[in-house]
């Protein structure tokens, strides 16, 4: 988490198959829009409902 400090200076962050019983996907995002909103989250997993990020992240990541 403290990586996405430096977030100001990144354009794309990539988020690859992130456990779905762990919250970290949720707290990068939110951490990242916080940083710098114009950056782009790349999701690579599992579609909603599926076995990779929580069902929290979803909606958030539509925003």
């Amino acid at each position: 988490m403290e990586k996405i400090e430096y977030g100001k200076n990144v354009d794309v962050l990539i988020m690859s198959w992130p456990p779905y019983t762990d919250e970290v996907v949720v707290k990068v995002l939110r951490k990242m829009r916080e940083v710098n909103p114009s950056c782009i989250m790349v999701y690579i997993g599992e579609k909603e409902g599926g076995c990779n990020a929580s069902e929290e992240f979803f909606p958030f990541l539509k925003k």
